[in-house]
């Protein structure tokens, strides 16, 4: 979790968020460290950066999602307390790519995470229509089923221009620009595209979704 070199991971304490992702505070060479799980990676802040502040930390998780420690400063012979900043970071653009068969298409993305393109952003948001997407009537369009970063659709008009739109969101919800991307099935030929890989789960649709917040330690 923490590859840093010296003593690390001594007074160590967990609290579950309300997605049930793991955070965790503990020393590390003398200082208080504070690390969140973020999809398949760990980020890890320093919360104290004076010396002699990791001992016996403690940890909660409040409603809003914002960590709050207490620990005690062995300098100072004081017990401290810090809470967490809400992020308000989005996740980037996602690089979007997309092609067709005669009634089939395939659009896939990447390069998004939970903050710009740092992490890993929370879910995808897949939306098509016959005319141009944008970030203004992205709610607009026909939500797509996805599989991992791929979405397929079937049974469209040959010869006809369609356009694909991805928002990533993270955590909090918090979302990036829309990406867009045309792409025109063929006129003719018999050739059809699919994503490869499992099966698609069900269109994510934000209005549903229940958010867990959470926060990073500044």
């Amino acid at each position: 979790m923490d590859a840093c070199a010296g003593s690390v991971g001594r007074w160590n304490a967990i609290a579950l968020d309300a997605s049930d992702r793991p955070r965790i505070t503990y020393e590390a060479n003398g200082l208080l460290s504070h690390a969140e799980r973020n999809g398949a990676t760990w980020a890890i802040d320093v919360v104290d950066a004076a010396e002699e502040t990791g001992a016996w930390s403690s940890l909660a998780i409040d409603d809003a999602g914002n960590s709050r420690i207490a620990y005690f400063d062995a300098t100072n012979g004081n017990l401290r307390y810090a809470i967490s900043q809400l992020d308000v970071t989005p996740p980037a653009a996602p690089q979007v790519s997309a092609e067709a068969g005669r009634t089939t298409a395939v659009v896939s993305w990447s390069g998004s995470g939970d903050d710009g393109t740092s992490g890993v952003a929370w879910t995808y948001i897949v939306r098509m229509s016959s005319q141009p997407i944008h970030d203004a009537n992205f709610a607009d369009g026909t939500l797509v089923p996805t599989s991992g970063s791929c979405a397929s659709v079937e049974g469209l008009n040959s010869c006809s221009p369609y356009y694909f739109a991805v928002m990533a969101l993270d955590d909090l919800g918090n979302a990036s620009p829309v990406t867009s991307v045309m792409v025109a099935t063929s006129c003719d030929g018999s050739l059809e595209i699919l994503c490869e890989g499992p099966p698609a789960k069900p269109a994510f649709d934000l209005a549903r979704a229940t958010v867990a917040r959470s926060g990073s330690v500044g």
